[in-house]
């Protein structure tokens, strides 16, 4: 069966190229688990911190869905699945000043603590988490 295609750029996000392609096998294991196969390319461009020049380089990723979903579907479940990583490692990093952390022993201890003072600020529904804190 051919792929489904769709192509689509936008200001703000990387060229994106996604193909759906239909999975089957007759593996014990997978055999009704996986139905498409997803191939997403994107081309980004890269900062070079020695000269503040970009470079263009292009990123391919696979995912495996076990529903039936059109191209356009699952590239709004991709995004919008990155675009929750992002918004927590930025309030993480940022407001929380996660990356300027010093503490060596136990630092996992420290980052479940910063976790959860950001999901109780979320419980109770505060919209700038800065101005929470």
């Amino acid at each position: 069966m051919k792929p489904s295609m769709l192509t689509s750029a936008h200001a703000m996000r990387p060229a994106i190229s996604k193909s759906l392609t239909p999975f089957e096998t007759s593996e014990k294991p997978w055999n009704g688990l996986i139905t498409r196969v997803i191939r997403v390319t994107r081309s980004i461009l890269i900062r070079r911190a020695k000269d503040g020049m970009s470079d263009r380089r292009r990123e391919t990723s696979f995912y495996v869905c076990s529903t039936d979903r059109t191209a356009e579907k699952a590239a709004d479940a991709i995004r919008s699945h990155r675009g929750v990583g992002n918004r927590n490692h930025y309030v993480r990093d940022v407001t929380m000043v996660e990356d300027a952390c010093r503490i060596r022993t136990n630092p996992g201890i420290f980052a479940r603590a910063r976790r959860s003072a950001l999901n109780i600020l979320r419980a109770n529904h505060e919209n700038n988490i800065a101005n929470a804190r």
